[in-house]
């Protein structure tokens, strides 16, 4: 998936909250945080922390965007990617869902973002062909 800089924006027992961009939330599973999941999130995040963090699932449907700590050690952010809390208060807030066209998903909206984020099998993978 995608490495992208996201600003925290709460923690919890669970894991933390996470903004990718305005109008644009994650989430950051426990499990995802720290190898060590005794380590307490609100022991390595604090809200308004800047953080990189790897998209690992996108659904569509409950329109969820789930993302890793530990897969993004070491990977760099791609540069349109860049949590910017300035390009975000310049954003026009999001228009009502009522008056938006109801056929674009968040997959629709984030694709051009993150460009296409679907798992395509590796050319070495046998396709049982």
């Amino acid at each position: 998936g995608t490495v992208v800089e996201v600003r925290v924006v709460s923690t919890n027992e669970y894991g933390a909250h996470v903004e990718l961009e305005q109008n644009v939330e994650g989430s950051i599973p426990r499990a995802e945080i720290h190898h060590d999941l005794s380590v307490d999130p609100g022991q390595v995040l604090n809200a308004g922390d800047i953080v990189k963090a790897q998209v690992i699932r996108l659904d569509d449907e409950d329109r969820r965007i789930t993302l890793s700590l530990k897969s993004a050690e070491g990977s760099e952010v791609r540069s349109e990617m860049k949590y910017d809390p300035e390009a975000q208060k310049a954003r026009p807030r999001a228009t009502p869902a009522s008056s938006r066209p109801s056929a674009a998903t968040l997959g629709d909206l984030l694709k051009g973002k993150l460009g296409d984020l679907s798992v395509a099998p590796s050319s070495d993978e046998d396709d049982d062909a």
